[in-house]
């Protein structure tokens, strides 16, 4: 794993390249942009940096874009490309009370006036402490994975991790909404209604 600290930085004119299945480029530099060519061939692009790559990022094949440091935020300024074979790796530690907050508790990539390209690739989600059955997941819920700028598309596959806990009863799904984010949203077999 390559990281570049709080305050870190690659001194090169030619740029990243991010290849090999367990290659992981940690971004985690709150103060300056990374602004050289990233290329993610195989391998994990995470952390809680800015990315503002030049052409910006483009995840293919065995690529993985996981957010923070499980979980946490990465912010974009030049765009992102999911392509198929690719991965966007999503963790939330919330357990079952999903009251938490973006970048602490559930990560998110941030877009900052730019694109992100959903077309297809996967979408793997990650939950530590989660039973899913109790508190909050009797009910729908929504989360804002991807937001800012413009998102289009949505990913060919979601699959759930749920460690040693029992897997959901229920289906989880990814669309763009009005505000151009991408938003996820969890619905359980049996939805609770409040009387009236």
């Amino acid at each position: 794993m390559l990281a570049i600290t709080s305050t870190g930085a690659i001194n090169t004119t030619s740029g990243v390249t991010v290849n090999g299945a367990t290659a992981n480029y940690q971004y985690n530099n709150s103060t300056t942009a990374f602004n050289k060519t990233l290329t993610l061939t195989q391998g994990t692009l995470s952390g809680t940096g800015t990315i503002s790559a030049s052409g910006g990022v483009t995840a293919g094949t065995n690529a993985i874009i996981a957010p923070g440091n499980s979980p946490g935020s990465l912010t974009f300024t030049s765009g992102v490309t999911f392509n198929t074979g690719s991965t966007y790796l999503w963790y939330d530690t919330e357990g079952n009370s999903l009251t938490g907050t973006v970048g602490t508790n559930f990560s998110s990539i941030i877009n900052s006036g730019s694109t992100v390209a959903i077309n297809g690739g996967t979408l793997a989600l990650s939950f530590t402490g989660s039973d899913f059955t109790t508190g909050d997941w009797v009910s729908i819920h929504t989360w804002d994975i991807i937001s800012g700028g413009s998102v289009t598309g949505a990913f060919s596959t979601i699959t759930v991790n749920g460690g040693a806990n029992t897997l959901p009863t229920g289906t989880f799904s990814d669309a763009v909404n009005v505000g151009n984010d991408l938003i996820l949203t969890w619905t359980p077999s049996l939805v609770v209604v409040p009387e009236p």
